[in-house]
């Protein structure tokens, strides 16, 4: 019982302190990405949508993925959320809908996005992404509040696999209160292969009114369906690991992510190609 108050009360400060600038930490999407630490500005995934909306324009087929987790080892402070892509024609239509808090403290996002392919002479492929976030941000018996933010990305594949990534975050600068904006940030990144079905992934983060994040991930095939996936960042310094296996068209990854002051967040995704 005094275990249960003690996670209901950090999990309440925590929140109280940390959205809504955890609201704008892009990039953390799925477990895949959780485990390079955010390092996804590059990767095409539709659960990686979130660090670039252009990825949702690399997938091929419908995908449903579904991300559960805790944060900073507090069991009553979590998130779920639920990621989908559609095809339409040469465009890829992305649905996400995402809950993170405590009882009834919580941080809900809602997005819309559209992807599509482009080509051109020197590339494999030209991506692009637009999408719309709703932010709702609620304190019981207190308020809600309710902002919408616009994201836009791109990403350039290469013969040969290598990809870069450019995505821009909260364009508008919207805000839940007069002065509560919501961060608006820059995303640049490279997505290097590195021999069977490896990748070395780099990226920065650039928050309007905060230093840049330099951001690092690297994944591992190493057979049978299983990649192991490493990842740094710093500032705030972080360190993640996690595990992958594919079988029969789902994907399940888990991740462990650590805050340096913080803690740890373990993190759990299905994906599933009907």
């Amino acid at each position: 019982m005094r275990a249960c108050v003690r996670d209901t009360v950090v999990g309440m400060l925590c929140f109280l302190l940390l959205v809504p600038p955890l609201s704008a930490q892009y990039g953390r999407g799925g477990a895949r990405t959780v485990a390079l630490a955010g390092a996804a500005v590059a990767l095409g995934n539709v659960s990686s949508s979130t660090a670039n909306p252009a990825s949702t324009g690399t997938a091929s087929k419908a995908l449903v993925s579904l991300t559960v987790g805790s944060r900073f080892g507090v069991q009553s402070l979590r998130e779920i959320r639920i990621d989908s892509c559609f095809p339409l024609g040469r465009r890829r239509l992305n649905l996400e809908i995402e809950r993170f808090g405590t009882g009834g403290f919580a941080y809900y996002r809602g997005r819309l996005g559209l992807g599509f392919q482009t080509r051109s002479a020197d590339s494999r492929g030209m991506y692009w992404g637009l999408a719309v976030d709703r932010f709702v941000f609620s304190i019981p018996n207190y308020d809600r509040y309710a902002a919408l933010g616009i994201s836009a990305g791109i990403q350039i594949v290469f013969q040969g696999g290598f990809r870069l990534g450019g995505a821009a975050h909260n364009l508008n600068r919207p805000r839940f209160a007069h002065d509560s904006f919501l961060p608006s940030s820059l995303c640049a990144g490279a997505a290097i292969p590195a021999g069977h079905n490896n990748l070395v992934l780099l990226a920065v983060t650039k928050p309007l009114h905060s230093p840049a994040a330099i951001q690092v991930g690297f994944e591992c095939d190493v057979g049978s369906g299983l990649v192991v996936r490493l990842g740094m960042s710093s500032p705030p310094r972080q360190i993640a690991a996690g595990i992958g296996i594919r079988l029969n068209g789902i994907a399940s990854d888990v991740a462990f992510d650590r805050h340096h002051h913080l803690g740890w967040s373990p993190t759990l995704s299905v994906l599933m190609a009907p």
